[in-house]
């Protein structure tokens, strides 16, 4: 399965799931087996989709986040090199 048919699967849940509130049937009420067969299936068919993409965003967000935190550390590098003060030959400090 790819992002695109997850993307389907998901729409194609959510619809199955608004279709009998558009035909009168009131939520909660399951009218006749069709009803209940088409509301059951909308939730599976919405979960397998779902799934997928919570799955695919939790790891594109923990790419993104282990990207930020290499950055910080390079950055934090960077700034340490930078702030590195080395004493002249010579110079005596008193305190």
């Amino acid at each position: 399965m790819n992002t695109a048919n997850a993307f389907g699967f998901f729409l194609l849940g959510t619809a199955m799931q608004v279709l009998p509130l558009l035909g009168g049937v009131t939520p909660g009420e399951a009218a006749s087996a069709q009803t209940l067969w088409l509301q059951v299936m909308s939730v599976v068919t919405g979960a397998i989709g779902g799934g997928y993409l919570l799955r695919v965003g939790v790891a594109e967000a923990a790419a993104v986040l282990s990207r930020i935190a290499e950055r910080r550390a390079e950055a934090r590098e960077q700034v340490a090199q930078e702030n590195t003060q080395t004493m002249p030959v010579g110079v005596r400090v008193t305190f």
